[in-house]
């Protein structure tokens, strides 16, 4: 899978508020569904787990909300960090300085039918619970 992802783009941290019973495919699975949805829907590529990438290259990282296999009627934010290979060897608080969006996904059907941009305090609100201090 190497050369997937060029190492000269830049990481972002992509926030998505979702309900996780509309999220399609089996409980488990939810978070890279929704990063392959996410991308391909707002970037135009796939969604790249470390666990598909050849060491070396850049791959897109989840941090898992809990709950979010849940058949209940929770809502969730999910948080990746897109292209962030190549920040591997760095300190975690370079993280906290890359740039970042935040959507509202909506899903019916087994598709994303809706990503909407949300309002800079929700992107802060997932700030806080991953304890970074900088949206």
């Amino acid at each position: 899978m190497s050369g997937v992802c060029v190492p000269s783009v830049k990481p972002l941290r992509v926030v998505v508020y979702a309900n996780v019973w509309e999220i399609p495919g089996g409980p488990q699975s939810r978070d890279s569904t929704l990063g392959h949805l996410v991308c391909q829907e707002t970037f135009g590529r796939r969604y790249i787990p470390r666990e598909d990438s050849e060491e070396g290259d850049v791959f897109d990282y989840c941090y898992i909300p809990p709950d979010f296999d849940s058949d209940r009627a929770f809502r969730r934010y999910f948080i990746y960090d897109l292209n962030v290979g190549a920040l591997n060897a760095q300190p975690a608080s370079d993280l906290t300085n890359i740039p970042s969006r935040a959507f509202r996904a909506k899903c019916q059907n087994e598709k994303l039918y809706a990503l909407l941009r949300i309002h800079r305090t929700l992107r802060r609100k997932a700030h806080k619970i991953l304890g970074h201090s900088r949206p």
